[in-house]
């Protein structure tokens, strides 16, 4: 009896873990994904720039249509986030004596990016760091991407956290109480609240911010994540607590990304 009854749980398991895809945000999946990377590298010697571009292919035992919405997206916003005709345009049109004056300068388009998957929600995070030629210093934006792993389906900011009127105050105290240093200016009005919050990525216990350049303390300071306990917002998330988050690792050099 106890054999059959052990037998019956194990087949439940598979059963639940292959045939559910209508699973909530935030359930638990029963399959890790895989990465590999697409790059672009280029180098412009007459109009002094150059570029280093590179970002994630997801795969996995998933079904076509999960990755296709996955992958399709990734590559759209990533080359929105870029802005890489402006960057490229900036630098055609250049004074004569820009190259004598800076000797073997050239303006920089790079990114990192890392992944983390919590149950099934998979999160893509972008550093894009842009160095126009001329300038005093270069600056980096951040932008995430998150995906609902059952469908393929993005998920907005809304779908993770409150955004009434009470929980984006609550939101802004968080953090300003919690900025590293006294001459950081913090979240100054409610409109930038949610903005702020954006680029968000889970651990196990933490909600880590992305924070750009400027956006809540002089440059000088150089503050571009900050980390806060998962308890610190428990009366403004949506979703259910993770059983699992992991980093994943890229596999493997996928190809060169499609120059749209």
């Amino acid at each position: 009896m106890k054999r059959l009854f052990f037998l019956t749980l194990v087949i439940f398991f598979i059963a639940s873990c292959s045939d559910n895809p209508v699973q909530k945000i935030g359930e638990t999946t029963c399959t890790i994904v895989t990465a590999t990377e697409a790059k672009y590298a280029t180098i412009d010697t007459v109009n002094h720039y150059e570029i280093d571009l590179v970002y994630p292919v997801i795969d996995g035992d998933f079904s076509s249509e999960v990755l296709n919405n996955i992958n399709n997206t990734i590559s759209e916003k990533f080359n929105l986030f870029l802005n890489k005709s402006e960057f490229i345009g900036a630098h055609q049109d250049l004074p004569e004596d820009m190259s004598s004056n800076n000797g073997e300068w050239s303006g920089l388009l790079n990114n990192t990016y890392g992944i983390t998957q919590c149950d099934s929600v998979i999160t893509i995070w972008f550093s894009i760091y842009q160095y126009y030629l001329g300038a005093a210093h270069g600056f980096t934006v951040n932008k995430t991407l998150h995906f609902n792993l059952n469908t393929g389906n993005s998920l907005t900011l809304q779908d993770v956290f409150k955004t009434d009127a009470n929980s984006v105050e609550s939101i802004q105290n968080i953090i300003n109480a919690n900025l590293p240093d006294s001459l950081c200016w913090g979240i100054e009005t409610d409109s930038s609240t949610l903005a702020m919050i954006d680029n968000f990525i889970f651990t196990d216990d933490s909600i880590i911010l992305k924070i750009d350049d400027y956006a809540l303390c002089p440059y000088a300071f150089g503050l571009n994540t900050i980390s806060y306990a998962k308890s610190d917002f428990k009366d403004i998330l949506k979703l259910p607590d993770f059983v699992n988050c992991q980093d994943i690792s890229v596999a493997q050099n996928e190809g060169e990304i499609a120059t749209h």
